[in-house]
């Protein structure tokens, strides 16, 4: 995960200025072949679901579901983890690593970024006023004067303390030293809290220290007195507290009761009541809420924190295991400090707690390069290469091994099931990549056989410098019309296969649907259909991002949200959990049939221009074919706005100040014409571009688009052209819907294109400079998917249907070659009201799937599907 609405396959404008050549042409006699793998809806007389059972398809793996954990939203510390101390060492304050303190800003180190080879000189706002967040003095504050000090450590991970002046303190009116937690102590009456802390004082304190649990109101819940021990140093107290009440809003204080000099670290209160209850352990809610989902591997330590915003500000493994008072921790790139509390050796055992595989991803010598991008020499990899192996023997090496015995001197002298290792986190695209991908890659298979190598190469990036290649990474961060547009082909289209396989390790819809609304639920389903239907080529997938403490969102859009005291899924955690728990061995091939009236020529229409922000200069349009042949008069066309001027043959748009249309208001029918454009002079607007992802989508970004097929203004197909990209994709109602990849093209400054269009009928197909880009066949816009498979243990055929529709869909399923089908199985439906509708912690299980027992299963059945819905058929086969 790089930074908001960034990924592998979203394609980013640039702004600058172009001049194009285009010749645009519509000719008769061209038949594009649909993918093999596809799921075209068909044009039918009546709406079915036909699933042939006796040509089962490609494998589906029992890999293929897992999750991604990153430190992101306060999703360990605050979330996951159970502890509930807030800044337990003093440490928040600390710089990340890496970087210096100058003039109110932590500043990077000035090199190079390994993408640009350009000094970024990355830095961030720092605030050194609060230098101890998380703690205060209860009531009067004036009886105590606190300092941050760095003199007699408790060890090296934890360098700060507080200092306590305490001036006047009595057993009737003792000094309270109070932490907030995260947002928050959540406690339950009749939970037992173990209690842990450090101080050590100067021989001036002659009182004593009480823990104590205080709710919102100030109330005490709980509490245990305990002497202060002997002698100057550092002392460790433990005890345990048992709540009385239950409260979301409490505070754990550290009382004193006595005037004199005191000094606290490192302060942790966890539940004892913990996930499968391990010490240092995890939230049992939030814990159980994964383990739920039956995920097949759990991918762990990120995402960005991985690279750091510096080399130096990575995540170090070693550093986050042992005894947790001697980790010491790391500033987060999302914004706050990362206690390494849930640390490589918690990963591996949540990862065999639950029944999943584990996942490692490795920093292979660059930092982030949307931060400071900056990275270690080749000669220095070896280092990094080490650091990775070193990660797996802790995991799955002997216990003679020096890191095999640290995993059982930790008490776990039985291998972890890690079984995947990625390398980098979304480094690919350049050349100093695919260098350190081979020497990891070389260096891991041959020690380690049987770890399989991720990398993080995207659907269309250059491999041929790449030496073995077993599985790529390609991201997904979209609006929901990108999933639903090309549900259908995305990995369809994926043709011939090649020999490595795809993880897709995060993917989401993130825009255009509140924090997490049923749209966004249903086209990640969308989105599944397809690539469970793929199982060939996909052979693992994670949801991005996984968990958000609801105070500190610092992601738009997760999966699950907590806060704490309470935890809860988002209608996308139940279709998650739904395609998991109901995932076949084998899939079934299925022919979706939609019963509806579909033009023979869906691109038929009016044509037209736009120009958004860039000078636009158009010559030499021509039309061949049945009729209308020769060239255009652009005195004929309809302006709607802009500085559009016809001269002879050419016509020009010279406002850069917005977006500007103008129609041919004369109706082509698709395969019977054709023309051709000249285009020229593109000058993009001194503000540059604004725009988004989504490789020229209308209105966004410095662009010139070819409008044809259409009926107004607002409804139309087009053939925009951005910088890096063209591509087509459909208006309807003035927005923009996907239908087919853009293709990836450094369109140049002051160059001239040629471009041609050639349709027949529902196919379409566009030529630069003669060379095909884009092949697109007419899809009907409704969005219905189906995907079958076989559960060979339970005998089941598993049907999941989504309907994304305002209307129900009624329909037939067809099961052909079944020889015999139980009439009594099980249906399962995820719906709601309106695709806008979410979750809440008011209403957590306002979405949420709704089991039935269905008796009328045969060979051939109906079955309406409700509007906005997700519904698993298992149908037991006799």
């Amino acid at each position: 995960m790089k930074a908001l609405f960034n990924a592998t396959q979203i394609l980013k404008t640039k702004t600058g200025e172009m001049k194009f050549n285009t010749i645009i042409q519509i000719v008769v006699g061209l038949s594009i072949a649909a993918p093999a793998f596809s799921q075209v809806p068909v044009v039918s007389t009546k709406n079915a679901i036909d699933i042939d059972l006796s040509k089962p398809g490609a494998k589906v793996q029992s890999s293929m579901y897992g999750i991604f954990f990153e430190e992101i939203n306060h999703s360990g510390d605050g979330g996951l983890y159970a502890e509930l101390i807030q800044n337990r060492g003093f440490e928040d304050k600390n710089l990340p690593g890496g970087t210096r303190l100058d003039s109110g800003f932590a500043i990077a180190p000035s090199k190079p970024n390994y993408r640009s080879n350009q000094n970024r000189n990355f830095r961030l706002p720092w605030n050194m006023q609060n230098m101890w967040p998380g703690w205060s003095v209860r009531k009067d504050s004036t009886r105590a004067e606190l300092s941050l000090i760095s003199e007699q450590p408790l060890n090296p991970a934890t360098p700060h303390s507080l200092q306590m002046k305490i001036t006047s303190a009595s057993k009737a009116d003792p000094i309270e030293l109070a932490n907030e937690g995260f947002w928050g102590v959540g406690l339950k009456q009749g939970e037992k809290y173990n209690a842990r802390f450090h101080l050590r004082t100067n021989g001036s304190y002659k009182g004593m220290v009480t823990a104590k649990l205080i709710s919102a109101d100030g109330k005490t819940l709980g509490q245990s007195s305990l002497p202060l021990k002997a002698g100057s140093g550092w002392n460790e107290y433990k005890t345990s507290l048992i709540s009385t009440g239950t409260d979301g809003k409490a505070v754990f204080v550290l009382s004193f009761d006595a005037p004199g000099m005191v000094w606290v670290d490192y302060v942790s209160l966890i539940p004892d009541k913990t996930f499968k209850n391990r010490s240092n352990g995890l939230r049992t809610d939030v814990a159980q809420l994964l383990a739920d989902m039956k995920p097949a591997f759990i991918r762990w330590p990120g995402g960005c924190i991985v690279e750091g915003l510096t080399l130096e500000n990575r995540v170090k493994w070693k550093e986050t295991i042992g005894d947790p008072v001697i980790r010491p921790g790391e500033y987060d790139l999302w914004g706050y400090r990362n206690t390494y509390g849930f640390g490589y050796h918690e990963f591996l055992q949540f990862s065999e707690d639950i029944g999943s595989d584990g996942m490692f991803v490795a920093n292979i010598g660059l930092s982030c390069s949307v931060r400071n991008g900056d990275y270690c020499t080749v000669e220095e990899v070896g280092e990094f290469v080490q650091e990775a192996l070193d990660a797996i023997e802790y995991a799955i090496g002997d216990v003679n091994t020096k890191w095999g015995a640290k995993r059982a001197a930790a008490g776990h002298p039985k291998p972890f099931p890690l079984k995947y290792v990625e390398v980098g986190n979304e480094d690919a695209g350049v050349e100093i990549y695919n260098e350190r991908y081979n020497i990891f890659h070389k260096a891991i298979s041959a020690k380690y056989p049987k770890i399989e190598i991720i990398s993080n190469h995207g659907l269309n990036d250059n491999l041929a410098s790449v030496q073995d290649l077993d599985m790529i990474d390609p991201h997904y961060y979209v609006a929901p019309d990108w999933f639903y547009a090309r549900a259908n082909t995305i990995f369809d289209n994926i043709q011939p296969r090649p020999k490595h396989t795809a993880y897709v390790g995060e993917y989401a819809v993130n825009r255009n649907v509140g924090t997490g609304n049923m749209n966004a639920a249903l086209s990640e389903a969308a989105f599944l259909v397809g690539a469970e239907r793929n199982s060939d080529f996909v052979k693992l997938m994670s949801y991005a991002p996984l968990i958000e403490n609801s105070n500190k969102r610092d992601w738009q859009v997760n999966l699950i949200w907590l806060k704490s005291d309470q935890s809860m899924g988002r209608s996308s955690y139940y279709v998650q959990k739904l395609f998991a728990n109901n995932r076949p061995d084998i899939n079934l091939p299925v022919i979706l049939k939609e019963k509806m009236t579909v033009s023979a020529t869906p691109f038929a229409g009016n044509i037209g221009l736009t120009a958004n922000r860039v000078q636009v200069e158009v010559k030499d349009l021509n039309f061949t074919g049945q009729e209308n042949a020769g060239p255009v008069d652009f005195n004929s066309w309809k302006s709607e706005d802009g500085k559009w001027v016809a001269s002879g043959n050419m016509y020009t748009q010279t406002d850069t100040g917005g977006r500007h249309i103008t129609m041919l208001q004369k109706s082509f029918g698709n395969g019977s014409l054709a023309f051709n454009v000249k285009r020229a002079k593109r000058a993009g607007n001194p503000q540059g571009n604004r725009g988004g992802g989504g490789g020229g989508r209308g209105g966004f970004g410095n662009n010139f688009a070819f409008m044809f097929g259409g009926t107004d203004d607002k409804n139309y197909y087009q053939l925009s052209f951005t910088p890096r990209t063209v591509t087509l994709e459909k208006m309807v109602n003035g927005t923009p819907q996907y239908v087919a990849e853009p293709a990836r093209l450094d369109v140049e400054d002051d160059r001239y294109y040629s471009v041609r269009i050639t349709t027949l009928n529902d196919q379409v197909e566009v030529f630069m400079d003669d060379k095909s880009v884009i092949k697109y066949k007419f899809a009907p816009d409704i969005k219905h998917y189906a995907i079958a498979g076989l559960d060979q243990a339970k005998n089941e055929i598993i049907v999941k249907v989504v309907n994304a529709e305002a209307t129900p869909l009624k329909t037939t399923i067809n099961l052909e070659g079944a020889t015999g089908i139980n009439p009594i199985g099980q249906v399962v439906t995820l719906s709601a009201d309106a695709l806008t509708d979410e979750n809440t912690f008011e209403q957590p299980l306002k979405i949420s799937p709704k089991a039935a027992t269905y008796q009328q299963f045969s060979n051939s059945f109906d079955m309406e599907f409700k509007p906005y819905s997700l519904t698993i058929l298992r149908i037991k086969k006799k």
